[in-house]
């Protein structure tokens, strides 16, 4: 029995906590609710302004760069089918031009 390694037992000091009441946990899931909901609030004018931004961004890209009818369908045709298939159209030319080297 010499050969084999004893190790001494753990220190007090190590014992596991008690495990946290139901109800603490439900208080702590509450505030970070709250802290997201007032995020998302604090954020929601930042956010909308960006959106805003972008679209227009995409809107002036995108009339330089396709025909004139292929803009006006994607915006107008009362079809789903019909804008779907020129917004598909547009991106596919977007690629195109993003792929060439000198963008022009």
């Amino acid at each position: 029995m010499n050969d084999v390694l004893m190790l001494p037992a753990p220190p007090a000091l190590l014992q596991l906590p008690a495990p946290a009441p139901a109800d603490l946990i439900d208080e702590i899931a509450q505030l970070i609710i709250e802290l997201a909901s007032r995020l998302a609030e604090a954020l929601a004018p930042v956010i909308d302004a960006i959106r805003k931004i972008m679209s227009r961004v995409w809107d002036t890209v995108v009339r330089l760069l396709i025909p004139k009818k292929w803009w006006y369908l994607y915006k107008h045709a009362k079809k789903r089918r019909t804008r779907k298939k020129y917004f598909n159209k547009i991106l596919q030319r977007l690629h195109e031009i993003l792929e060439k080297d000198d963008y022009g």
